[in-house]
């Protein structure tokens, strides 16, 4: 026979009923990490554009006009599914990533990861949240021209850079003498040394890496660098679409990009796309950014020169 509730179990019962319809309405309002419902002004449970490369091997590639790989799309999946955010891909060219922040045009995205570095110029009008890798600036050559040891090996000879990135600038300001040139994009700079017209190609490594890999008849100059370490950024427009500040997001990004450099995910991802690299004793701390770093560069405009 069961027994009726008592006054007391009633009352508990009309308690907890209160309690769920309370509760149910704040939950559907958030999302799963606890934050808002929505990203960069929009809504989460949609999908946000990322601005890729598309024409760099290892870092940045698209095969058969759809298929994107590279380390570039490794970090951003990682960081769209800490964040429980859909995601779509577009190509940026490297002179249009700021542009495709800021304007609201047809060419417009919602973040860029596209070997993007962190420089104070761009903090001035984006904010990044970063690094989630870090690399200094080389020379790839051809495997079976002239012996590069040195920058001086490369006094007077035509090397070339591409539009839209630091690489000629640095060359002009720390490697003079150099036969520096640009071309408007790095699969020219490749097809150049290719060729023969260049007898060098200047950036990151880690971009040289990934095009190393693809040509066999290349490689990259391990210890010819130049400059300091540079930082690559997730960038995102300061402000959403409707005029509100991007700084929380752009935090919870930072967050979760810490979660994830610290990590054996990252080690994989890095190796798995940029395979030349694990042949570096030092891989590991030479490219993966110190979390103090992440903290030091993310959502600020006050970076070091």
């Amino acid at each position: 026979m069961q027994r009726k509730p008592g006054p007391c179990t009633k009352a508990a019962l009309q308690l907890a009923t209160l309690v769920v319809l309370t509760v149910l309405p704040l939950t559907a309002a958030c999302d799963s990490t606890g934050g808002s419902a929505q990203f960069l002004g929009r809504d989460a449970r949609g999908s946000i554009t990322i601005g890729v490369k598309s024409d760099q091997p290892g870092t940045g590639w698209q095969t058969d006009g759809y298929k994107y790989s590279g380390f570039d799309i490794k970090v951003a999946d990682a960081l769209t599914k800490d964040l429980h955010l859909g995601r779509t891909f577009s190509n940026v060219p490297s002179e249009d990533r700021v542009a495709a922040l800021t304007q609201s045009d047809a060419n417009h995205v919602d973040l860029v990861i596209a070997t993007f570095s962190i420089t104070r110029e761009r903090t001035k009008r984006i904010w990044f949240a970063g690094p989630y890798a870090e690399t200094q600036q080389g020379f790839l050559v051809r495997k079976n021209g002239p012996v590069v040891k040195s920058l001086d090996d490369l006094r007077g000879k035509p090397v070339c850079a591409w539009t839209g990135t630091v690489s000629a600038e640095a060359l002009q300001n720390r490697a003079q003498g150099l036969g520096t040139y640009e071309a408007p994009t790095a699969a020219q700079c490749v097809d150049d040394l290719r060729s023969g017209r260049a007898a060098a190609f200047s950036t990151d490594q880690l971009i040289l890496y990934g095009f190393a890999s693809r040509y066999d008849e290349l490689e990259v100059v391990p210890d010819v660098v130049i400059g300091s370490a540079n930082y690559y950024g997730i960038g995102m427009a300061k402000k959403d679409q409707n005029g509100r500040s991007n700084l929380r997001d752009c935090r919870r990004l930072r967050d979760a990009l810490k979660r994830y450099v610290g990590t054996s995910a990252w080690d994989l991802d890095l190796k798995t796309e940029l395979p030349l690299v694990e042949k570096i004793p030092d891989w590991k701390t030479r490219y993966r950014p110190s979390l103090a770093n992440v903290d030091r560069l993310s959502c600020t405009d006050d970076v070091e020169g």
